[in-house]
Order: structure tokens, then C-alpha cells, then sequence
């Protein structure tokens, strides 16, 4: 009986035994769940370990495929593994894993010895492989704020993530992973970035002390900065030279040779880079950000290959000649102009600047920003620089290409080093003047069949808006071709309000031709009072050359992703703006604007056949020359970013012209590019003796005894005209005017 009972207690006892074994089993298993659930949410996924992205700089070329530059978050250039000279695979894997080649991802000799090291002897020791690292990198798993327990989690992180790694890749392609991605300080995201950074040479060119620099950087570049703390990088430096001979990868006179020597940076020139084109770059980096979420392309992170229409050589002149045209007029302008007597115009133009001013923009509290704002506008150094800046000549001229709409040169300001401040070519809106006025005598072309040879009366206008010309003259009938030449004012404003062409309708042409911004809804238009931007104002010239086609101004030829496969090409909008006939005719009125006009002294800069337009606003804001060749389209600008300041004088014809013309003359020179004449026909078009005599309106085939103007006319409509059978007084009957401007 007591046997029984001591039998029954013992199997009680293991029952309890085995219920408390298997409940910390349990708790263990719930633990151990608990712990991996934990780890599994920081893995990456399976996509993201067999296809590993980092930020990679995207790259831009010009036309003829030279660097302009960079665009990134991290400057980041990939390279490959046959990239990388054996001296710095030596250097790495001596200094940061010995058994790279030899483990599966993590090293638990290692491990093991760190661990007794850390504990006994109060060494804290690394133990994380190559391919730990790069796991820490590239999937984030290091958090700034990290506890024991996220320690331990992280490290099972990348244990695993390590071994996947393998896996997944070749030992060589894991290092060419680990140096592209790697951080060497100083902006320098990867090892080709780092070459040319600290030393001005590519990773091929890395000699073996060149090598052992960097490698002893990635333990702390900023602790390690060579150029900050020269003596403690170069320890480190000879740190890494010592495991390279001890490993067998250098002779001890090698070693004694490359420790001796000195570190010697040659950091790469980043500035110039932007000496290039630096607006151009930043209006395409714009253009792409804003296409982002159309197109799913990061121009920052992507690394892509953007060949776009720019032509170096012709940005060099472009950067040249605004250079030295601005000097010449700011040399005037400084003598002109003082801030006596314009209080009120510093204090606006100093508000503004305070409040745009960064520090100001940080501060929260209404006492602080007050303080601040008082604290600047005492500042005589403040208000000095202020001034400065406010009364610099700007510039914007932008080239295009007749055919193609390709942006060949941007020069959006007159700092062509940096680009700082606004890009004139593509952010302001400014009225254009008499430059507007092609527009306006295109649409009464198109829409009205209005002729070169249509008369206006040059009486001076009755009412509130009378305009005056330039030159004070008025009287009489002129043709629209003789008032577009001279730029006559009350002619341009009389198509409007005699009802010849309506806004309706300049409005409709002008937005065919690209013009975006709003049209002001009367007469003022035909002299430019509605504002333009400078680039589109190119767009709508270059209708003319191009035979009344638009082609939207373009900047790209094509983009090549990091895996070197071109994204869906690029097509520019294109369609038809005005006839062909009416893009001849006015072809033909604006050639005689240089060569007998208001931009005739454009023949003593280039004298190769040209057209275009001048243009001034009120008081001198802004001085404008838009013109053309059979082979570019350029638009000048000359004003201030304050458009109250003035300059008296500043006349398109000799502010904004002289650019134009330096340009083309240079560029045409360095091309050797021939003589090319403009298109004088087209289909539907013929010229016509036109009755040189009578009055407004008046159009009718000369007559015997008329005065004969030679000029074109739709040939559809050539029959339609009357034979003049007027009486003319004087003594010019039967002469013969060929006014088209063109040989036949």
C-alpha cells in the first residue's frame, strides 16, 4: 500500500516536472516567436535582396556628350568590380575582414573572440563582416537611439540579412556593392566619388597609399577627415599599410616607401562644373522633379544618363558675351544711378530681403522676427549688399534651334559661375514691348489676310489711350510693313482699335505660338503691355523660321536608366500656328527691321542675313531683342529683378541687341557656317504690283501711272484685287519698289 502511494507520488512529480518543462518550453517558443516576428519586420524583402538600390547621381552631357554635371541626394557614381585596383581590395579586406573570402556572410570565430574580449577584458571589439556591414547600410538597420535588446535584434538582423546576401551574389560583386555604397565623407557616397573628391583621379588610377586612405576613412570619416585631422588620418592610413604587409599584400620596402609618404589631396574642382551652365542645369533639374510623379523617374536618387540639347561651345560664347555687355552697362548704369531720393523704394526692396532672409524665416515668436528685422535694416553691411544686388544689371538670353525647338544656350542671369538667383530665361514675366508686336501683325495676317502692303493711318489716336511714337513723329498713312520696320506706335495700337485684327483673335494666334501667360483685353497689347516670359518668347519666334510651325523649346535627346536602357524618348509638341504664307511674310517685314530699322545697327556686329525685333517698355523697365536666322532663335532680355529701378536709355536697339548680334557673329565665325538666305515663296504665294498710292485700307494693282510697290500676296486672292484707276499727282508713276526685302 505505501508502495503504491510512493509510486503514485513520483509519477505525480514528473508529471509536474514534465507541465513546468513543458510550460517554460511554451514560454520559450512564445518568446523565441515573439523575438522573430520582431527580427522578420526590420528583414527586407526577398525583391529588395536580389535587387539591391542606392542613391546613384544621375549625370547630364551636352549635345556632344561632355559632363555638365551632376544632379543627386548622394553623390553617388557606380562603378564595376574591374573598376576597383587590386591594391584597394588588398587594403579593405586586411583592415576590415581577413576571411572575407573564406566565411559564408558572418564570421563566428570571430564572433566569439570579440564576444571574450568584450567581456573579460573590457575590449569592446568589432566583429561585423564585410557583408554585415554592407547589410547595416544598405537596408537602414541601425537606429541613432539603440538599446541593448534593439542591439541584439539588429544584429540577428544582419546575420541573416548577411547570409542572403551570399546567396544571392558573388564574393566580387558584394565588394564592388560595398564600395559603391559605402560613405567616405565630404559629400562622397561610393568609392569613384571619394577618388575624385579627395584626390582629383578616378578609382582605376588608386595607388596603394591613395588606397589605404580611403579604406581608413570608412571607420569614421568625419573623426578620420584628412583635411580636417591630417595626423590622426594619417595614423590610420599606416594602420591600414601595417595589415597589407602582414597580410603579405606589400614588401616591407613598400611598406616603409608608402607610409613615408605624405598625404597629398588634390580635391576636384565642383565649381567648375557649374561655370558651364548652371541655369540651364537647374531649370532641367526642375523639369524633372515636376515630372516625377508622371513619369516615376527620381533625377536625384535613379543615376541617369541625361544627354540633352545643350552645345557646350555655343554656352561658352553665350556666357562670354553677356559677361562682358553687362559690365558695359553696369559701368553705365553706376554712374547714372544713386538711392538718394528713393527711400521708399530701399525700404520695399529692404523688406523684402529681410523677410526672405533665412534666419528670419526660422524664427517664430512676432518679438523675435521684430528684433531681427530691426537688428538687419541697421545693418549698414546688410543694407550695403542689399543695395548692390538690387541695382546689378540682369540678363536672360536663350538660344534655339530652328527645325528642332533644342535649347542650345541658357543664360539666365549674370552670375554664369553659380547661377545665383533667379533664372531670367524661364522664372519672370515682364512686358515685352514693341517686341510683342510680330504677334499682333502675324495674327492680322493669318486671320485677316491682311498684306505687308495694308495701309494705316498714323494719326494720333483720340480718347484716354493715346500713344505716342518713339520719335514724336505722326501724320499720314503708312503700310504695315514700313510700321513694323520703324516700330510706329499709333499704327500698331490703330489695328486693334480700327478694328483690323481684335484681341480675341491675337489672343487665339498667340497661344497657338506658345505664349502662355494672361492677354490683357485691349488696345495696350499691340505695344507689349501684357508680360511674357523670355523662353516662351523665343518659342513664338521661332514660328517664323519655322514656316508657321511651333515646336515647343526642348531640352533633351535622350535618358538612359542605371542599367543603361533609354526611357521612352522624348517628343516635343509640335503643330501649325500660322500658314507658311503668313511665317513668309513676316519673315520678309521683320529682315527689314535690321536692315533698315529700328535694329539696324545689328549690321555692324553681324552682317549675315538675320530678322527680328526690338523692344522697350515704359520708362526703360526693360530693353528686349528677339530675333533670328535660318539656323537659331534667340531672345534677349536686359532689365532689374526690381522693375521699379530704371535705366534711361536702355533702349532694346543698344542694351539687348549687342548680345544678340556678338553671339551670332562669334558663333557663325567658329562654325564657319555659310550664307544661307530665308524662304521667299511658298505655296500659295506670289508677289504682286501693288498701287503704291491711297489711302487707309486701300489695297489695288497698280495702275498705269501708279506708283508700283512690289510685295506679297496670297496668290488664291491675287485676282480678287482691283486694278487702281486713280489718278496719282507727283512723279513717281510706273516706278518700280521691290519693298519684300528678299531676292526672288
Amino acid at each position: 500500500m505505501v508502495e503504491k502511494k510512493k509510486r503514485t507520488t513520483r509519477i505525480e512529480k514528473k508529471q509536474k516536472y514534465l507541465f513546468i518543462a513543458g510550460g517554460v518550453l511554451l514560454l520559450f517558443l512564445f518568446l523565441f516567436g515573439l523575438m522573430w516576428i520582431k527580427v522578420k519586420d526590420g528583414l527586407p524583402a526577398i525583391d529588395e535582396l536580389e535587387n539591391p538600390k542606392f542613391y546613384l547621381a544621375s549625370k547630364v552631357f551636352d549635345k556632344r556628350g561632355e559632363l555638365l554635371g551632376h544632379f543627386y541626394i548622394e553623390n553617388r557614381v557606380e562603378i564595376q568590380y574591374n573598376d576597383l585596383p587590386k591594391n584597394l581590395i588588398e587594403a579593405l579586406v586586411s583592415t576590415e575582414d581577413k576571411k572575407f573570402f573564406d566565411h559564408w556572410g558572418v564570421d563566428v570565430d570571430r564572433i566569439f573572440k570579440s564576444a571574450i574580449k568584450t567581456i573579460f577584458l573590457g575590449k569592446p571589439q568589432g566583429a561585423s563582416t564585410l557583408t554585415q556591414q554592407l547589410a547595416r547600410n544598405l537596408y537602414k538597420f541601425k537606429d541613432t537611439d539603440e538599446n541593448s535588446f534593439d542591439l541584439a535584434l539588429r544584429k540577428v538582423r544582419e546575420w541573416i540579412t548577411a547570409v542572403q546576401i551570399e546567396k544571392s551574389f558573388s564574393k566580387t560583386e558584394i565588394l564592388t556593392m560595398y564600395l559603391n555604397f559605402n560613405y567616405f565623407g565630404r559629400r562622397s557616397y561610393g568609392i569613384e566619388s571619394a577618388a575624385k573628391n579627395f584626390f582629383g583621379i578616378s578609382t582605376r588610377e588608386l595607388t596603394p597609399e591613395k588606397s589605404a586612405l580611403l579604406v581608413a576613412m570608412l571607420k569614421s570619416p568625419t573623426y578620420f577627415d584628412p583635411i580636417r585631422y591630417p595626423e590622426r588620418s594619417l595614423e590610420r592610413r599606416n594602420l591600414v599599410l601595417r595589415n597589407m604587409l602582414e597580410d603579405g599584400f606589400l614588401t616591407d620596402d613598400e611598406y616603409q616607401k608608402y607610409s613615408a609618404t605624405n598625404i597629398e589631396l588634390k580635391r576636384e574642382k565642383k565649381e567648375s562644373l557649374l561655370t558651364k551652365a548652371p541655369y540651364f542645369l537647374e531649370y532641367l533639374k526642375n523639369e524633372l522633379i515636376q515630372a516625377e510623379q508622371a513619369t516615376g523617374i527620381d533625377v536625384l536618387t535613379d543615376g541617369l544618363n541625361i544627354y540633352t540639347t545643350l552645345d557646350l561651345e555655343m554656352q561658352y560664347i553665350a556666357n562670354k558675351v553677356v559677361k562682358s555687355n553687362v559690365a558695359r552697362l553696369q559701368k553705365g548704369f553706376d554712374g547714372y544711378w544713386s538711392w538718394a531720393g528713393r527711400q521708399k523704394l530701399l525700404d520695399d526692396i529692404l523688406d523684402k530681403a529681410i523677410k526672405g532672409d533665412e534666419e528670419y524665416q526660422i524664427l517664430v515668436s512676432k518679438e523675435e522676427k521684430q528684433d531681427y528685422y530691426k537688428k538687419l535694416k541697421n545693418d549698414k553691411k546688410f543694407v550695403d549688399s542689399v543695395k548692390h544686388q538690387a541695382s546689378r544689371v540682369q540678363a536672360a538670353f536663350v538660344v534655339l534651334e530652328v527645325g528642332t525647338g533644342h535649347i542650345l544656350s541658357m543664360v539666365g542671369g549674370t552670375d554664369t559661375v553659380r547661377g545665383f538667383g533667379l533664372n531670367h530665361v524661364t522664372q519672370i514675366r515682364r512686358q515685352p514691348g514693341s517686341s510683342y508686336k510680330p504677334i499682333m501683325y502675324a495674327t492680322a495676317i493669318e486671320k485677316e489676310h491682311v498684306y505687308p502692303q495694308f495701309k494705316v493711318s498714323n494719326e494720333p489716336l483720340k480718347g484716354r489711350y493715346s500713344p505716342k511714337n518713339s520719335d514724336g513723329s505722326s501724320g499720314g498713312i503708312i503700310t504695315i510693313r514700313k510700321a513694323i520696320t520703324g516700330s510706329v506706335n499709333i499704327v500698331a495700337v490703330r489695328m486693334i482699335t480700327d478694328g483690323v485684327v481684335s484681341v480675341p483673335q491675337i489672343r487665339d494666334i498667340a497661344s497657338k505660338m506658345g505664349l502662355r501667360t494672361p492677354l490683357a483685353d485691349d488696345a495696350t497689347i499691340a505695344l507689349g503691355s501684357s508680360e511674357v516670359v523670355p523662353l516662351e518668347l523665343a518659342g513664338a519666334y521661332s514660328v517664323f523660321p519655322n514656316k508657321g510651325m511651333y515646336i515647343a523649346p526642348n531640352w533633351y535627346k535622350k535618358i538612359v536608366d542605371r542599367d543603361n536602357a533609354e526611357l521612352a524618348p522624348f517628343n516635343p509638341s509640335k503643330w501649325r500656328a500660322i500658314s507658311e504664307e503668313s511665317a513668309v511674310m513676316m519673315i520678309s517685314m521683320l529682315q527689314d527691321v535690321v536692315t533698315s530699322g529700328t535694329g539696324a545697327s545689328l549690321k555692324s556686329r553681324f552682317s549675315l542675313p538675320a530678322a527680328g525685333k526690338t523692344g522697350t517698355t515704359q520708362n526703360f523697365t526693360d530693353a528686349w531683342f528677339a530675333g533670328f536666322t535660318p539656323r537659331f532663335v534667340a531672345v534677349v532680355w536686359i532689365g532689374f529683378d526690381d522693375a521699379r529701378i530704371k535705366y534711361p536709355g536702355g533702349y532694346g536697339g543698344t542694351a539687348a541687341l549687342p548680345i544678340w548680334g556678338d553671339f551670332m557673329a562669334q558663333v557663325y565665325a567658329k562654325n564657319n557656317y555659310p550664307k544661307e538666305e530665308f524662304p521667299v515663296t511658298a505655296p500659295n504665294l506670289i508677289k504682286f504690283d501693288f498701287c503704291g498710292g491711297g489711302g487707309v485700307g486701300y489695297l489695288a494693282k497698280a495702275g498705269p501711272g501708279c506708283p508700283v510697290v512690289k510685295d506679297y500676296v496670297l496668290a488664291s486672292e491675287a485676282a480678287a484685287i482691283p486694278v487702281c484707276e486713280r489718278t496719282h499727282v507727283g512723279g513717281d508713276g510706273n516706278k518700280k519698289t521691290d519693298t519684300s526685302g528678299s531676292e526672288w
